[in-house]
């Protein structure tokens, strides 16, 4: 299987500029993974996107991948409020990001633009909204 990298810069809605490496792998006779993982050197996990399609469409799979990245850094989900488990404000009633598994303290965790956030400060972000409805959806 070959795997191919390269690294692009993206600007979020407040002007921070993100650098992300990305990487393709085959990953079967017809199909390719492509990957961007956001280069920090903060700690922070960062921002981290996926595409899977086939080899003769890697061109599309970059723009797909490409257009999500810039769709994402549009938006911004949580601020710094301060530290500890209440540390994060959220900015609307959406958050949006992905699941990860953090090493440091072996536990499932939370990554909101960027950011870590575990299920204690999950906990913290979600307490204003008591009473409200909610829909969690998983997507690939």
């Amino acid at each position: 299987m070959e795997t191919t990298e390269d690294v692009m810069d993206f600007v979020d809605c407040s002007g921070k500029q993100h650098r992300f490496k990305f990487k393709a792998t085959e990953t079967g006779r017809l199909l390719m993974r492509l990957e961007a993982h956001e280069i920090r050197n903060d700690g922070q996990p960062g921002y981290y996107f996926r595409e899977i399609g086939m080899i003769d469409h890697l061109i599309l799979l970059r723009g797909n991948l490409n257009q999500k990245i810039r769709e994402s850094l549009s938006k911004r989900y949580i601020v710094p409020r301060k530290e500890g488990v209440d540390r994060w404000k959220m900015l609307t009633d959406e958050l949006r990001g992905y699941v990860e598994y953090d090493d440091v303290n072996e536990e499932m965790c939370l990554v909101v633009d960027g950011y870590k956030v575990t299920w204690e400060e999950f906990k913290a972000l979600v307490s204003s909204h008591e009473g409200f409805f909610f829909q969690i959806k998983f997507e690939d």
